[in-house]
């Protein structure tokens, strides 16, 4: 018995055990995720602030570059003219007004073709950017789909070797509690076997009342040997009254005795008696 009952203390122990095992396993499995996953934010978040920063970085470059080229070349076109008209004071066959139409034009045409070339690298570069922004947002979003999903998964398995566990524990409980069933159902039908052997319960009764019959028997031997006693010996008459009060006081002595003979003799027929 002492057994059975030590199992069921084991198994509600053991049902306890795996419950905050889950609780405590589970959380710091989310906390390792969690932490997976915020890493992973933040990586992300500095990829993208690179991939920001280079691209302003190009952009102000090639702005630079083409507005240095610019100048550049606005200076040339303005020492060309310049040269031009040094060169017509000695040449007056030199048309200085036409030539330096032609050294505009060929500025404008130059000015363009450096801005065109500008606005086609920026716009490289841009896309270029925005290509590196959404493989990065894939990749992000592909990292963090894939945390979620080893997440859920070492959830799902411990919820199952958790109920696995609960579900062993609950096997044995049910066992337990089916031989302790049994055991209680033998210890019954013994009982009863016992109780048969032993007959009537009635008869402990009537022993006990023909046990009562002969003690208040004795009691009145007892007083009447007394009463012969004063007869034959006139000299012990003045004690006769110390002995007759001795008869008395055997004879209640003799009734008190068969009054708790037969309480006991009630009680254990009710079943209220025990021994220490």
């Amino acid at each position: 018995m002492e057994g059975l009952a030590a199992g069921r203390v084991g198994g509600a122990l053991n049902k306890v055990w795996l419950e905050a095992k889950e609780f405590f396993v589970s959380t710091a499995s989310g906390m390792w995720y969690g932490a997976l996953a915020a890493a992973e934010i933040v990586v992300h978040a500095l990829e993208i602030a690179w991939i920001e920063t280079t691209a302003f970085l190009s952009k102000t470059w090639t702005n630079f570059t083409t507005g240095f080229q610019q100048v550049w070349e606005s200076a040339s076109s303005w020492v060309a003219k310049r040269m031009l008209e040094i060169q017509g004071l000695f040449d007056s066959g030199l048309d200085v007004d036409a030539a330096k139409r032609a050294v505009d034009d060929q500025l404008e045409s130059r000015l363009a073709e450096l801005e065109s070339t500008a606005q086609r690298q920026v716009a490289e570069r841009e896309g270029q950017r925005a290509a590196e922004r959404e493989q990065a947002a894939a990749l992000h979003e592909a990292t963090l789909a894939g945390i979620g999903r080893d997440f859920e998964e070492a959830q799902a398995a411990l919820r199952a070797d958790t109920e696995a566990g609960l579900a062993a524990s609950q096997a044995a409980l049910e066992a337990a509690k089916q031989k302790l069933a049994e055991a209680i159902e033998q210890a019954r039908l013994k009982r009863e076997a016992t109780d048969a052997e032993r007959g009537p319960a009635s008869a402990p009764r009537d022993l006990m009342a023909e046990f009562e019959g002969r003690l208040a028997g004795l009691g009145e031997v007892i007083a009447k040997g007394v009463s012969v006693r004063g007869t034959f010996n006139a000299r012990a008459a003045q004690g006769l009254e110390s002995d007759g009060g001795a008869a008395e006081r055997t004879a209640k002595a003799t009734e008190q005795t068969a009054k708790h003979t037969k309480r006991l003799a009630d009680a254990a027929q009710s079943g209220g008696l025990t021994f220490a």
